[in-house]
């Protein structure tokens, strides 16, 4: 099992970390701002960019579970055309697309919510049987862990896989390959073989 945090459209990092563990969900976790709790790194043509979705001030809690999405800026619409743009042309977009669009435009009201959404919708596209469990606070001594929180700080994304072997596959515009953009990229690239490529990391 792994401990993770909840990530907007995680890397391909995150995937390759998690790989055929059971994924623990802390619900009871404070939120963290300019993590990858509410943005994803994607790949255009001008280089990488973030999509980033408003969150709500919350002055009562910090805790994930509490923040709300603001849908008072057009975010969805703004990264469905920046998806479209970055990935219109790759071979699978038009599988994956109506599914996501579906999940985006349901207007969850908490960021949380949204997110665990979007892990479980990734899963199917990656066939991943993986089981996702929600805990309310770590019990260190009741649960055994691999502890993968630190995949949330972009500040460790350079840190991260440095014994990783060195592999690439053809990204839609041809830039230098990055596990720390979304799993998108890669998803839309090589469709069903992308749980291979995983593993071929």
């Amino acid at each position: 099992m792994i401990l993770v945090e909840l990530q907007y459209f995680p890397s391909i990092n995150y995937f390759k970390n998690i790989n055929s563990q059971d994924v623990i969900i802390d619900s009871n976790s404070f939120y963290v701002k300019k993590t990858y709790r509410n943005r994803s790194k994607i790949v255009g043509q001008n280089g990488f960019f973030y999509l980033i979705i408003p969150t709500i001030k919350n002055n009562t809690s910090k805790k994930y579970s509490d923040i709300k999405i603001d849908y008072s800026q057009n975010w969805i619409n703004q990264h469905l055309q920046s998806l479209q743009s970055s990935y219109g042309k790759t071979p699978y977009f038009i599988f994956y697309k109506d599914l996501l669009v579906k999940c985006l435009k349901s207007r969850h009201i908490f960021l949380f919510d949204l997110n665990y959404d979007l892990l479980t919708l990734l899963f199917k596209f990656l066939n991943f049987d993986n089981k996702i469990k929600k805990i309310n606070g770590i019990v260190h001594n009741r649960l055994n862990f691999n502890d993968g929180r630190h995949l949330c700080n972009p500040v460790n994304d350079e840190k991260l896989f440095n014994n990783t072997k060195k592999t690439s596959y053809n990204n839609n515009f041809g830039k230098n390959f990055d596990m720390n953009i979304s799993i998108l990229d890669l998803l839309f690239v090589k469709g069903p073989e992308t749980g291979l490529f995983l593993n071929s990391i």
